[in-house]
């Protein structure tokens, strides 16, 4: 296992690779590599980004749970400090949510991908704001675009 984990990693250091081009490169069954990523997803080597393919956590990302402050604005804190993830950078990522993200403007964070949803299932509602659809969860403070734009 230890051989093909360090086969994947040195894939992703070129590229974002999805499961099927691992699959034909590495030469495995699909339960062998899901068991595999899964593992690599566990231990925060990987996680799959917003276009469902495989990516490396990179040293520069951090990882961490989604909270909010007392006014509901999202952030991850690491060891060396809090940012702040605005609306538009969540991609999705709800409070509790395990994530990867990038730091910019040193207070501010973006996610890129989900490691662990806290909740697996969601009580929602649709509504329509601005004259968008959007999705309000009601376990959690803020919503989601349907739309584009």
């Amino acid at each position: 296992m230890d051989e093909i984990i360090e086969k994947i990693l040195k894939m992703l250091d070129h590229q974002n690779c999805s499961s099927r081009y691992l699959l034909d490169k590495l030469k495995i069954e699909k339960n062998e590599l899901d068991e595999i990523l899964a593992y690599m997803k566990k231990n925060k080597l990987i996680y799959f980004n917003s276009n469902n393919k495989i990516s490396k956590v990179l040293d520069s990302q951090i990882i961490g749970r989604i909270d909010s402050d007392s006014k509901g604005r999202k952030f991850i804190r690491d060891k060396k400090a809090k940012y702040f993830i605005e609306v538009d950078n969540l991609h999705t990522a709800l409070k509790n949510d395990l994530v990867v993200c990038d730091v910019y403007n040193q207070d501010f964070a973006n996610v890129l991908g989900i490691i662990e949803r806290k909740n697996k299932r969601l009580v929602c509602e649709v509504v329509r704001k601005h004259n968008k659809l959007a999705i309000a969860p009601f376990n959690v403070g803020c919503e989601l675009s349907l739309m584009p734009g």
